[in-house]
């Protein structure tokens, strides 16, 4: 298998399903797909190698979740060659028992929410705040084909993200298009605002899955 950069890119994250064929196939839900990210080193920017691992405990908003899954955050966002522009995105797939409308309907939905405009960056030795708009979909498999499709929710949603990757902590709230109001969610949310907790696999190497270099 081989992967592939552009050369303004410094990471990307590539979703991986294996399926069986013939007349052993069998459908593959989108929560059991899992995601490898490709990095290359660039100082100044912020990477995430490979994606981060969050407990959903204590998640709010529309797509919170109560039933003990994670999320996954990947990110690699750097400045351009002159310094004045931030480029790059961040990645947030949720695992959640709730609907689009934030109904517990006793099916585990997945959910991709992509920035798509940088806002800021800010970087100070090991800690870094990030804001942007992005994207929030669905992904929707079919039952019986077990194709996957992305159902749009909102295209103007802002996400807002902190991160210290000394401590290997992480804060995320996605905020709905300000024409519709709410927030479709928050990693950790202590009733008035995220506060940043420890990835789950921050442990799984010495210097953990985020790194600002």
């Amino acid at each position: 298998m081989q992967f592939s950069l552009n050369s303004s890119d410094i990471c990307n994250t590539y979703t991986i399903a294996i399926m069986v064929g013939g007349n052993y196939n069998k459908p593959t839900p989108a929560w059991q797909d899992t995601q490898v990210t490709v990095c290359r080193a660039v100082p100044g920017s912020i990477t995430s190698n490979p994606a981060a691992n969050i407990s959903n405990n204590g998640s709010a908003g529309f797509l919170a979740d109560s039933s003990n899954k994670t999320s996954t955050v990947s990110f690699a966002v750097k400045y351009n060659t002159s310094g004045t522009n931030p480029q790059g995105k961040v990645q947030l797939q949720v695992t959640s028992n709730r609907n689009s409308l934030g109904s517990i309907d006793g099916n585990i939905h997945t959910y991709e929410i992509t920035s798509n405009a940088i806002s800021s960056l800010n970087v100070k030795l090991a800690k870094a705040d990030y804001a942007a708009k992005c994207n929030v979909v669905e992904i929707v498999t079919n039952p019986v084909t077990g194709l996957s499709t992305a159902v749009s929710l909102d295209g103007g949603a802002t996400m807002q993200l902190s991160l210290d990757s000394n401590l290997q902590t992480l804060g995320i709230t996605v905020y709905k298009n300000k024409n519709i109001g709410g927030m479709w969610f928050s990693t950790n949310w202590d009733g008035k605002t995220t506060i940043d907790k420890t990835v789950l696999n921050a442990t799984t190497n010495p210097l953990g899955p985020m790194h600002v270099q």
